[in-house]
Formats: C-alpha cells, structure tokens, sequence
C-alpha cells in the first residue's frame, strides 16, 4: 500500500526473512537500508499435541522418505507421489510418509490408489512430534511449487536428515546453499526429482555426507545466530 511504501522509506532499516523479499522491498518501497535476517529456528523443536510415533505408521527397518506439508497445490505431492511411483519398485524397502493435512486430502488418496501404493505411500496426519520424525527419517523431500521461506527443509537439516527440494523462486535456495549441504532440483522437473531421489535413495554414504553438511549449514538459523544479527543492528 502507498502508506506501507511511506513508512518503510522513513525507516532506519527493513528486515525481511529472504533475500527475495528484501530486494522486493528494496525495488518497491525504496528504504534507506533492507535487511535479510531470517527467523529463527528452535532446536529441539518442542512436542505438542497430536503425538504420533513413527514405529506406529512404518516397520523400524524400513527406509524413510519423509515430506512435510499442507496438503495443498502449492506443496506438489501430487507431483511427489507418481514419483515415487516410479522409484518404489527398485526400492521395496522404502516408504514415503507426507505428514499434514489439508483440501487435497482425498484427491492425494485416489492418487495413490491409482498406483497401487497403499501400502507404500501413508498420510498419517498431523505430527505434533515432528522432530521424531525427522530423527527417524533417511530422506526429506520438498516437493513444493512455491515456498515463503521452507521451514520444514531447514528444521529436518537441523535434525541432520539428508534433504531434496525443488528449487523454488523463494526458500529452498536460501537454506541450501551449496551442493555439499543438500540437493536442488529445477522446479517442476519430475524426471530430475526422480533421478536425484534414487541416486540419494540407493547411496548411504552421500546421503550421510549431506546430513552432515546441512546439519552445520542450518546452524545460521539457530536463535543464537539469529539474535545476534537483531543485536547488530538494534544496538
């Protein structure tokens, strides 16, 4: 709005939480100075209600994929599940958890009974716990068509799980950073998910390098981190 516009050219600083944000800021609204100064995230994240433990949904020996999400459009997992279509029969002891809920809710279940993946692909629900999940799981895939920022990619990172995004205008390119720290996919390229999904899915070493690596990575989004930039530039 014009009176945002003005307020923000007043200001000492404007602190937005991605860079694509504050050069939209910057371009729009003019301010004498913009910030990136993303928000923090809490380690551990707390349990709340509804719990939901892992060992209730999966067998303990078999491999986790685990994506995080509303189900909604914008989060892809009607992209994500005939993906994992393709991979589930070279990886029998792999099952894809999508943890949320949402509208698309009956649509994705057609979805998966359209490629016989019942037992294969679960919507859960709802996990309060989810830094078990996280724990539990091998693999993080964000499959979204757009993301403000990409919570769940970076709290499964800082759980030290192995990541996989589309690399969406917004997000998932600002917390990874590099190819060491997890992988990026041009979005929307389904073949490209697919192909980088099993390279991960049937490579333990690599996905325990990038756990590793994204792990420290997502350490400038700890509150410490993040509280000091705030004091920089409050103080």
């Amino acid at each position: 709005s014009m009176g945002r516009a003005m307020l923000y050219r007043w200001a000492h600083c404007v602190v937005a939480p991605t860079a694509i944000t504050t050069a939209w800021l910057e371009t729009h609204t003019r301010p004498r100075a913009a910030l990136t100064i993303p928000n923090p995230i809490s380690m551990p994240l707390p349990d709340t209600d509804p719990v939901l433990d892992p060992d209730s949904v999966l067998a303990p020996d078999r491999s986790l994929l685990l994506a995080v999400g509303r189900l909604s459009h914008e989060k892809g997992f009607d992209l994500l599940i005939p993906v994992f279509a393709k991979l589930a029969p070279a990886h029998p002891d792999w099952v894809l958890v999508i943890l949320g809920d949402g509208e698309q809710r009956s649509a994705l279940e057609t979805l998966i009974d359209q490629h016989a993946l019942r037992q294969r692909v679960m919507l859960p629900g709802i996990a309060g716990n989810i830094g078990s999940w996280y724990q539990r799981a091998n693999l993080f895939v964000m499959s979204s068509r757009y993301e403000g920022f990409g919570y769940s990619l970076a709290e499964a990172m800082s759980y030290g799980c192995a990541a996989i995004s589309f690399r969406c205008d917004s997000g998932p390119g600002e917390i990874i950073q590099s190819e060491s720290e997890g992988i990026l996919v041009e979005p929307g390229n389904i073949e490209a998910l697919r192909a980088a999904l099993h390279d991960l899915m049937i490579d333990l070493t690599h996905r325990q390098t990038l756990a590793n690596a994204g792990k420290q990575a997502t350490e400038r989004f700890s509150e410490a981190v993040v509280l000091a930039q705030w004091k920089e530039l409050v103080f």
